[in-house]
């Protein structure tokens, strides 16, 4: 019989616990905010596997380009970064999500 007491924390990509991803994720929006860093990119991160392939690149280029430049894109992006923190976890963890996430930020990525 296993022992429930030494079973190991599921980790992500990075070899984060959830509880330290989470904190991390808080810091980095914590540092967007106040201009200190680029915005993350939570569903393209969790799309593409990394905040630095090129796709999730081209992604943000879209949204400093596009989007903060209107008033209705500066919106869209509040409520993103309010919401896709779950969303993004979500995605993860379903592969028909990401693979119809993955086929709309290729379409964006391909344009910027």
């Amino acid at each position: 019989m296993a022992n429930r007491g030494t079973q190991r924390a599921r980790r992500n990509w990075r070899g984060e616990t959830p509880g330290e991803e989470k904190k991390r994720r808080a810091r980095e929006l914590a540092q967007y905010r106040k201009g200190k860093r680029k915005g993350p990119c939570f569903i393209a991160t969790a799309v593409y596997g990394s905040p630095d392939c090129k796709e999730v690149e081209a992604i943000r280029r879209f949204r400093d380009t596009a989007l903060r430049t209107n008033t209705l894109g500066r919106i869209f992006i509040y409520y993103y970064y309010k919401y896709s923190p779950n969303v993004a976890n979500m995605i993860k963890h379903n592969m028909l999500a990401t693979k119809i996430a993955k086929y709309f930020l290729n379409i964006i990525a391909r344009i910027y």
